[in-house]
């Protein structure tokens, strides 16, 4: 129901936000929203294909089957499953949150470069939190947020050279 509601919920979303921002800002985020929907759903592949069976599997595993069956209910199994896809999905924009922080001016991508090991580190504990305690589905979670991270420089150094390339044809112009 998520999926399916999801462009609705985002097309209104969108006209409420939409009203105060100028052409110009309207123009850039019809430029990347497909890029956002592809990696939103891209993070929900990657969370219900990979993430969620070791998930399952240790959840099941930590239970004693002499003593305990495995019994989870419909209820539990969804919210795990809308909990991990959904936390995928979010954490998948990773790479176009950089782009918009560096294209506002709020974060340069030096600064990104200068800290990445914080960065590896935030990563880390949010790969922790969003799954169970299980270090497999953690590095599961983790690899891709850090390769993304990865993108995410590599994005953000493009732009850079584009914005000093902008600078110097101004600045030759004058």
């Amino acid at each position: 129901a998520f999926v399916l509601a999801s462009p609705y919920v985002v097309w209104q979303a969108w006209a409420f936000v939409a009203a105060g921002l100028y052409a110009r800002e309207r123009k850039l985020f019809y430029r990347y929203f497909p890029f956002m929907v592809g990696l939103f759903a891209a993070g929900t592949a990657f969370g219900y294909c990979l993430v969620l069976p070791f998930s399952l599997g240790f959840l099941i595993g930590m239970m004693d089957p002499d003593q305990v069956g495995a019994m989870l209910s419909i209820g539990q199994y969804f919210a795990l499953l809308f909990a991990l896809t959904a936390a995928l999905g979010l954490v998948f924009q990773l790479p176009l949150v950089m782009v918009a922080l560096q294209r506002v001016g709020l974060v340069s991508h030096a600064a990104f470069r200068k800290h990445w090991r914080i960065t590896v580190l935030v990563i880390a504990i949010a790969a922790a939190v969003l799954t169970p305690p299980e270090p497999v589905s953690m590095i599961l979670t983790m690899a891709p947020m850090c390769a993304l991270y990865g993108l995410g420089l590599l994005l953000t150094w493009g732009g850079q050279r584009r914005e000093a390339k902008r600078a110097a044809t101004a600045e030759a112009r004058t």
